[in-house]
């Protein structure tokens, strides 16, 4: 098992997690069926292994990942459906899911220079580069790539100017400007765009100002206002919203005070609060919420102190304490929690060498 080092940043997929630790080497393990980790394989790794030296972020969502290099390059590897991994290619699937024409990629490949953020959605991926412009390309159905268009782009497209941050979701996107207004579009039939419809939207819609940080999970989207008040709204039926009810909500709400950070997983929500402790809330069903207790949670309850970073699979949860020790809970059916084996656990606990 790892962590031998001290950990930075942490991000997590539907099952399957990335690691970069503080000498920016990055380590993945979990789910690997479609060659997601990058390692030259498709199977699965119940413990972390090294991949690339130099990483400085990187970004996981469903079946692939995408990593930015020191020399402001990305990377991306993995699924490539609806060529969401934006090299030109595109994988092909017939009805039952069996693969016709292959262009996945099971080792890192680069993608784009000139690049400060980069952002892996279900099956769309984005990019900022130096210039604060915003780039996309992959599935397009519901408008997610944000051109105005429904069809699919297996390369990058300009989109639009001023982005300073990006954070996409199975089938929406979500970017922060630089004067910290937040904007929407693409797939919203739970209100998760936050308009106060549950109508699709091509375009880039504005949603609030003032925002810090924005997070969106398979139908809910939370954010952090520069005040540190965090918000929620979209679908809420496991209680993911954090608002005590099991109510859908098209706009946003106000749930707590005093928070720094926040992260939306498949159907449950977290964040760490000015104090450092983390708090969780919604499903848990596979003990993600880390209570050690079964039922779901529908308004935030305190789970661990002294947290830095936190990120939110589909069912687990990543921790990276003050320390830079790495925490991890939940589902580990493909050894995602990275600890050697695969089975759940439903309580924080300290992944180590």
């Amino acid at each position: 098992m790892l962590i031998n080092a001290l950990v930075k940043l942490a991000s997590t997929a539907t099952q399957h997690t990335a690691f970069i630790k503080y000498d920016y080497s990055l380590w993945v393990c979990g789910k690997n069926s479609d060659c997601q980790l990058g390692d030259g394989t498709c199977e699965d790794k119940h413990s972390p292994i090294e991949i690339m030296k130099n990483v400085m972020f990187v970004s996981t969502l469903g079946e692939h990942t995408f990593l930015l290099k020191n020399d402001s390059s990305i990377w991306g590897w993995g699924d490539n459906r609806f060529g969401k991994i934006g090299d030109g290619t595109i994988t092909v699937y017939d009805n039952k899911d069996n693969i016709l024409e292959n262009h996945n990629h099971s080792i890192p490949i680069k993608i784009m220079d000139d690049v400060i953020s980069v952002s892996a959605g279900r099956y769309h991926s984005m990019a900022i580069r130096n210039d604060y412009s915003l780039w996309a390309w992959g599935y397009n159905k519901y408008g997610q790539l944000g051109d105005g268009t429904q069809i699919d782009k297996p390369f990058p497209v300009k989109i639009m100017d001023d982005v300073s941050a990006v954070n996409l979701g199975k089938y929406n996107s979500f970017i922060i400007k630089k004067d910290d207004s937040l904007w929407a579009w693409g797939f919203n039939k739970y209100g998760h765009l936050g308009d106060g419809t549950t109508k699709d939207r091509y375009y880039p819609i504005k949603i609030m100002d003032n925002v810090k940080e924005v997070n969106s999970g398979i139908r809910h989207t939370a954010a952090v206002d520069k005040d540190g008040t965090l918000w929620t709204w979209g679908r809420n039926n496991f209680g993911q919203l954090g608002n005590g009810t099991l109510d859908n909500y098209s706009f946003p709400i106000k749930i707590m005070e005093n928070v720094i950070s926040i992260s939306a997983g498949g159907f449950h929500t977290a964040s760490i609060k000015t104090d450092n402790s983390l708090w969780v809330w919604g499903n848990n069903s596979r003990g993600q919420i880390g209570t050690t207790t079964k039922g779901h949670i529908y308004a935030p309850v305190k789970i661990m102190d002294s947290v830095s970073t936190l990120s939110l699979g589909e069912y687990f949860t990543i921790a990276i304490d003050l320390k830079g020790f790495l925490w991890a809970w939940g589902d580990n059916r493909h050894g995602q929690l990275g600890n050697g084996s695969t089975k759940d656990m439903n309580k924080p606990f300290r992944i180590i060498s």
